[in-house]
């Protein structure tokens, strides 16, 4: 029974992918796709570069998937946008079976990844030139490394990388600026969590050992805060430069 749960949700997905597909084969008409997330780059193309545009106000937002969407714009192509922004729907619930593959199985891992997928959101999202997409993957994969790291007994490497994705998404939408304010909380309240349970199994913390857990704690949530940040922070210079506020 398995198996055939399998082959049906494989085949499910499959068509989800091609329906989505054959919908993303008609030019771009969204508005914020016609004035922001194609025109910009498009200005910049004809500019030779990146530059100041005071009467587009969504030039001073980060571009991080718009530079993407760059490339077939310089080859005339405005639809392999729309192509661009689906990878990141599919990248996304790649994570998603990943993550539920190794606790509940390929059956639960397809579910999720076709749950995923099969949102009216996602599917609106996936044939469209926005950003949304690679704001959701960046987030997730941010998350996810985050529960890596605690479960890899809070090893400095996951951390990072957890941070640098984290500052993917801030360089995709500011929306991300959530995302980094509630992880930079959790990161010390789950850190000094799990420190106290584990010194608990073995003796009662002390004054001290609590002291030092929080110091660390604390630590740990600057770490991912700066790391995050400092992947962020071309946008930041650029609009300090333009317009002394980074934000």
């Amino acid at each position: 029974h398995e198996t055939y749960h399998i082959i049906a949700f494989l085949i499910l997905i499959s068509v989800l992918i091609g329906t989505i597909v054959l919908l993303s084969w008609v030019p771009p008409v969204s508005r914020d796709a016609l004035t922001h997330h194609l025109a910009v780059p498009k200005l910049y193309l004809q500019n030779g570069g990146i530059y100041e545009i005071p009467s587009i106000g969504f030039s001073y937002y980060p571009m991080n998937l718009d530079l993407l969407y760059t490339i077939p714009l310089y080859f005339g192509n405005d639809i392999a946008p729309k192509f661009i922004h689906f990878i990141f729907a599919l990248l996304t619930a790649w994570l998603i079976y990943g993550y539920l593959v190794k606790r509940l199985g390929v059956v639960w891992a397809l579910l999720g990844a076709l749950f995923f997928l099969s949102v009216p959101i996602i599917v609106k999202l996936s044939i469209t030139v926005y950003v949304d997409l690679g704001l959701v993957f960046f987030s997730t994969a941010s998350i996810l490394v985050l529960l890596k790291w605690i479960d890899n007994r809070f090893q400095l490497k996951y951390l990072i990388l957890s941070a640098a994705c984290c500052g993917l998404a801030l360089g995709t939408k500011y929306n991300g600026l959530l995302v980094l304010f509630i992880l930079t909380v959790f990161i010390p309240f789950v850190f000094i969590s799990n420190s106290k349970k584990t010194l608990n199994k073995k003796k009662p913390a002390n004054k001290e050992e609590s002291i030092r857990i929080q110091f660390k704690a604390v630590g740990f949530g600057a770490i991912f805060c700066a790391v995050a940040l400092l992947v962020f922070s071309p946008w930041m210079i650029r609009n300090y430069v333009w317009k002394t506020n980074p934000i």
